[in-house]
């Protein structure tokens, strides 16, 4: 069974081919690439033979649906985006490309679709972790599994999923996603802001998509810089300092809420931030007096996009393939509901849904 995981990533969108649960390989395109060049990710996909599922890019997340039966107001809910905005990561795009060539794929839910997490905890949010972090969940499911023996209702831990330019923690208990907060929710990330006080939003007269992707700890730093190039001697200097300290302690006080949640024995750790060692030690340290949890890091095991390559497990599982049991445990098919149904102010929305 040949099954096709794919993650867009704010630097760059991750395509996982898996054959047999055994074999994988990784195609990578710069985000810019696809943002300018839409059809680019269909015709690459068409290039598979006897592919059975693909699991699509899924924006904010659905229901567990077909490519193929997404309607205008999935499409909107997918991206909560004013149409007369320009393009952010092409997403809208590709999934019409995908759809109009006949692409067997499935949207996944986030996080605030899933019967696992309390409604009290959905009162009035929208991003608690979007499809590709339940992704970024079921390869740690997988590590966790291999690595230590657990049967996947044995697993409990802390997602940190610290990208490029987002930073999402999740909250897993037994096995089951229970609580989390989302990258455009919390802590500050390596470029985007994360959870904005309400009278800098208020502000802000024409608040637009791309912001969500600014305001992190390249522009408290006023530099441009890589997430790999943060070493000691960078860190040096004084500016570089204090905005490194909030982007670890902001992230730390994400980490120790989510763990109120979920009783964890383990922090996980995922996406390209995290693979920094610095970024972990000084995580690791921040928390250690309150979590004394062993750090799990996801780059140690994989070498592909994790978000990529669980998408491509729940591909398979979703087919009934050796993978099934990621589905069940997640109870990704009693997912439901859309990520606007818990706001107490739907009817000020800025677009209609």
């Amino acid at each position: 069974m040949t099954v096709i995981g794919v993650d867009p990533g704010s630097r760059s969108w991750g395509i996982v081919v898996l054959e047999n649960d055994s074999t994988f390989h990784e195609i990578r395109l710069p985000s810019e690439q696809v943002k300018n060049q839409p059809k680019r990710i269909c015709e690459l996909l068409e290039t598979y033979r006897n592919v059975q599922t693909v699991v699509v890019p899924s924006g904010y997340g659905l229901p567990l649906k077909p490519l193929s039966s997404l309607t205008d107001r999935d499409f909107a809910l997918l991206t909560l985006k004013n149409p007369s905005e320009g393009r952010v990561l092409g997403l809208t795009e590709v999934l019409d490309h995908l759809k109009s060539a006949g692409i067997p794929g499935f949207v996944l839910p986030g996080v605030i679709h899933l019967p696992t997490v309390p409604k009290y905890r959905k009162i009035n949010r929208i991003d608690m972790g979007t499809p590709d972090k339940v992704c970024s969940v079921v390869v740690a499911l997988k590590a966790l599994s291999e690595r230590g023996g657990l049967d996947y209702d044995e697993c409990c831990f802390v997602l940190v999923e610290a990208g490029s330019a987002f930073t999402a923690v999740i909250g897993v208990q037994y096995g089951k996603i229970v609580d989390g907060i989302g990258g455009t929710e919390g802590c500050m990330g390596f470029r985007a802001r994360g959870g904005m006080d309400a009278e800098l939003c208020y502000l802000i007269k024409d608040f637009q998509k791309e912001f969500l992707y600014r305001g992190g700890f390249r522009d408290v730093i006023r530099k441009w810089t890589d997430h790999v190039q943060v070493d000691q001697e960078f860190l040096n200097v004084q500016t570089n300092r204090n905005g490194w300290r909030g982007l670890i302690e902001e992230t730390a006080k994400d980490l120790i809420s989510v763990a109120l949640s979920c009783v964890p024995d383990y922090v996980v750790l995922s996406g390209s931030l995290a693979a920094n060692p610095l970024f972990v030690t000084h995580l690791q340290k921040m928390t250690e007096k309150l979590l004394p949890l062993e750090f799990f890091s996801l780059s140690q095991v994989y070498k592909v996009k994790g978000a990529a390559l669980g998408a491509a497990y729940l591909a398979d599982g979703i087919r009934g393939g050796e993978n099934a049991a990621l589905v069940n445990i997640l109870e990704l098919k009693r997912a439901s509901g859309t990520c606007i149904d818990y706001l107490c102010m739907r009817e000020e929305l800025k677009i209609d849904l």
